[in-house]
This record gives C-alpha cells, sequence and structure tokens, in this order.
C-alpha cells in the first residue's frame, strides 16, 4: 500500500512540474479506425514586455537653444497595434535639468517591417533651473507627443528614429526597444 501512495504521489510532482515548464498543450485529438493524430500548439501569450532606451538632442525653447536628454521606458504591448508603460528620463540644456516621470501610449499603424508610430507621455517632472544666480526646484507637469517609425534590426531589437514636440523644446529621437 506504501508503495502504491509513494508512485501515486511521484506521479502527481510529476504533472505540476510538467505544468510549469510549458509544456506544448494538445488540442484537437482526433480518433480514427487505427491513428491517433494529435495536434499540439504552443501556448503563447498575446501580451509581451518591452522595453525601450532613447537619446534626445534637439532645440529648446529656453534660452539655451539647444536639449540633450536619455529616457528608459518599459511597460506591456498589448497588441502589433498599442503599447503602455512608465518611463523616467533626463533632460539638460544649459542651466537647467528636468526629470520627468511619466505613462507613455504608443500605437502603430502598420504590421509590416517598418512601423510607424504616435507616442504620448503624460506625467511630472522633477525641475532644477538657474534663476538670477541661484538654484531653483519646482515640480510640475510633463507632456510629450512624438511620431516616429520602428525598424527591426533582428527577432526582438527595433531601432526607433522620430520627433518630438514638449514643453521643454522640440526634439530628435534615437533609439531601441528590446
Amino acid at each position: 500500500m506504501k508503495k502504491i501512495i509513494f508512485i501515486l504521489v511521484a506521479v502527481l510532482i510529476s504533472f505540476t512540474a510538467f505544468a510549469q515548464r510549458g509544456i506544448p498543450r494538445t488540442d484537437n485529438v482526433s480518433v480514427s479506425s487505427t491513428v491517433v493524430k494529435r495536434t499540439t500548439r504552443q501556448s503563447e501569450s498575446k501580451y509581451r514586455f518591452q522595453q525601450m532606451a532613447e537619446f534626445q538632442i534637439g532645440y529648446s525653447f529656453d534660452s539655451a537653444g539647444y536639449l540633450i536628454g536619455v529616457a528608459y521606458t518599459a511597460g506591456c504591448r498589448f497588441s502589433n497595434w498599442f503599447f503602455l508603460g512608465c518611463g523616467v528620463g533626463y533632460n539638460a540644456n544649459g542651466w537647467d535639468t528636468w526629470i520627468p516621470m511619466y505613462m507613455q501610449m504608443r500605437g502603430y499603424f502598420s504590421k509590416k517591417s517598418l512601423k510607424p508610430y504616435a507616442a504620448l507621455s503624460l506625467g511630472c517632472a522633477y525641475n532644477s533651473y538657474c534663476y538670477y544666480l541661484s538654484r531653483e526646484t519646482d515640480f510640475g507637469f510633463h507632456g510629450d507627443f512624438s511620431i516616429g517609425v520602428e525598424i527591426p534590426l533582428n527577432k526582438k531589437l527595433n531601432f526607433i528614429v522620430g520627433v518630438g514636440v514638449s514643453q521643454i523644446g522640440v526634439p530628435i529621437k534615437l533609439g531601441i526597444t528590446f
């Protein structure tokens, strides 16, 4: 009796281990008179984690005239058409710096290899700026709208080229998604 219980427990443990490893699920079992045919399909989620790293350079609305920045965004690609994520960045021009924290929505307009997109980022920013030779800080609104194109480099790596407009300037954006 102990052997039977031990074998039953071992079989149950092996089934739970297979369930966690992503073994292909079997569907559509058809039985004919002599042949049993099984078709398998991998269980694949339509949602996937995606990250973006961008470098920005452009014109600032401030008197310095230039804008340099970096941004990192991570989120979920819900389909071939929609991405939603959170991000953080660092922007500077002359004596002023901004650290934006934002939510980004990105819509894609094509399923082909070149994917044009439009992105809207809304959030808040920590600002540190020079005001009459003294350092001032405040916390305010961050908004950014950009359009561009994603160019695939391989199956999981894409190159981003775009242009945006925000309350601090008009940057050209270069980056990667991975």
